[in-house]
């Protein structure tokens, strides 16, 4: 049988039992204003990993680190670590590490001034102190910049300054608000690798804001994804990337192929019918027995002439098309073809040679999808 069915009725918070952090039906709304800014999130995070909030500016992902790390208190609900609520515990109490996108560095003080602040105000100096700013500025390879100012330092270099002066203390928990948003593409992607990197070493459990998808796919143990002041789903990248909960998640992950349809099934396979045809499916991949969409990973679509075509064995999943439009993006070529009335992106990363189909706007092509790179929802 082609294909597994198992109903499904969507994501529900995991329980709450041996979690490290436990936010319950917490909501917050500022005093006089029409609505929740988070609402009545159920949340529970266990101890260790990298745990990404990630949505579009103003989900309320930022709200709900402020909440956690004491800047914010709840309108209702309860924020618990280690079973013990952080309600009425001040910010200076919680001992949690915060990272900015500002950075936030006292511009008239040196890099090893910076990093000694947050242990000053708990007590730590003398010996102690040198010791912990010289480890946590070896952490995140900086050693030997304790005199210099912000002012002297790349970007890059600041906001791993900021990180030092976090992790200086040995917080339980780590927070990162958007840390990576002031730099360029090329050194945001050298310093998720970093950040990540030592993260895991000191292994301190850390919650990571961004809006960049590809950042936290990338950065993640666990995707909490949130859309008007709701988590709506949570997961490993893999399973938040394959199996989104909605058009939403679909949309907001990159899927560009959300195919509306039926799921039908018989004695030999799984379909889903669809506007350009009937679609077969993985034998290796469990679907909605209410799926009414489906993903078709642009990677799982590839194209061939029709002399090409004419050589291939199974004409399952194949389809005439048309190409009516091509470009180059982020390292591979895309192709937007048209199946009767239905669009499509395919995209192809060059070969050894450098090679990719050799097909023109408007030529007349065929289409074969990988079932392996359908997904259902």
């Amino acid at each position: 049988m082609a294909g597994h069915l198992q109903l499904q009725t969507g994501w529900r918070p995991m329980p709450t039992n041996s979690c490290f952090l436990d936010l319950s039906s917490t909501t917050f709304a500022y005093e006089g204003s029409f609505g929740d800014v988070v609402s009545n999130i159920n949340w529970s995070v266990p101890e260790g990993g990298v745990h990404c909030l990630v949505g579009r500016s103003g989900c309320g992902k930022t709200t709900t680190l402020r909440m956690i790390g004491g800047y914010e208190f709840p309108s209702s609900g309860e924020i618990k670590v280690r079973g013990q609520s952080l309600n009425n515990v001040p910010l200076e109490k919680r001992n949690i590490g915060m990272v900015f996108q500002s950075y936030a560095l006292w511009p008239h003080m040196t890099v090893g001034e910076n990093i000694a602040f947050g242990l000053g105000v708990r007590g730590i100096r003398g010996k102690q102190q040198r010791d912990q700013v010289r480890e946590a500025l070896a952490m995140v390879r900086l050693q030997g910049l304790e005199d210099r100012r912000p002012a002297q330092l790349s970007g890059g270099q600041q906001q791993r300054i900021a990180l030092a002066r976090a992790i200086a203390p040995s917080p339980t928990l780590l927070m990162l608000d958007e840390p990576l948003g002031s730099l360029d593409s090329n050194l945001r992607n050298s310093l998720q690798i970093q950040i990540r990197d030592i993260v895991k070493k000191i292994g301190v459990t850390s919650i990571y804001v961004t809006h960049d998808r590809n950042e936290a796919l990338s950065i993640a143990d666990k995707i909490v994804l949130m859309n008007n002041g709701k988590i709506i789903q949570v997961g490993t990248p893999n399973e938040v990337f394959q199996s989104p909960v909605n058009i939403f998640a679909a949309e907001f992950l990159g899927h560009q192929n959300i195919i509306s349809g039926q799921l039908q099934s018989d004695s030999n396979n799984i379909s889903f019918d669809c506007e350009f045809g009937k679609v077969i499916l993985s034998n290796n991949i469990t679907y909605d027995l209410a799926a009414n969409s489906i993903i078709i990973d642009t990677r799982g679509i590839s194209l061939f002439t029709k002399n090409e075509a004419d050589n291939i064995e199974s004409t399952d999943n194949l389809y005439e098309c048309t190409i009516i439009g091509k470009s180059f993006k982020e390292r591979a070529y895309e192709f937007k073809i048209q199946v009767n009335s239905q669009i499509l992106i395919a995209s192809f990363q060059p070969n050894y040679w450098g090679e990719t189909p050799v097909l023109d706007i408007g030529q007349k092509a065929y289409a074969k999808i990988n079932s392996e790179f359908i997904y259902g929802f």
